[in-house]
């Protein structure tokens, strides 16, 4: 109906962790790729509309869910960022969102973390996997 209308926002949320791959979270990091990869083809094929579609990537998010997702298994680099108060906060992320929308972004890195994830992925891959391998023993 949006592209009927010529207009209207979307919101998705894919993860970094699509993009910023550790060990333990396979199934998670495969399916957000999935997700940002599919985000950024709706981008592709809305361009020449008023539809606007952005992809926000956060980060590990302070939420009760990552207690679960975690369980005694998971990532150790995750668990001290929840230890230590690293993990993004949502209401933080919301607000990033609404301006987000505003400034009509196509992908959203909500918070700093995520942002500097981004930023050493695409410019010091090998770099940032030695880093997840290391935290991670």
């Amino acid at each position: 109906k949006m592209l009927q209308k010529n207009s209207g926002q979307a919101v998705f949320f894919g993860s970094i962790a699509g993009n910023v791959l550790n060990t333990g979270l396979a199934p998670y990091s495969s399916t957000k790729s999935a997700v940002n990869t599919y985000i950024e083809i709706l981008q592709q094929e809305v361009k020449d509309s008023e539809v606007h579609i952005m992809l926000v990537e956060p980060n590990a998010v302070d939420t009760p869910l990552i207690d679960q997702a975690l369980g005694k298994d998971g990532p150790k680099n995750i668990k001290e960022s929840k230890k230590t108060g690293r993990l993004a906060d949502p209401l933080k992320i919301v607000k990033s969102i609404e301006k987000g929308l505003e400034r009509k972004k196509t992908i959203l890195y909500p918070n700093f973390e995520a942002k500097i994830l981004a930023l050493t992925r695409r410019f010091f891959p090998k770099l940032l996997w030695s880093v997840i391998l290391k935290s991670n023993k």
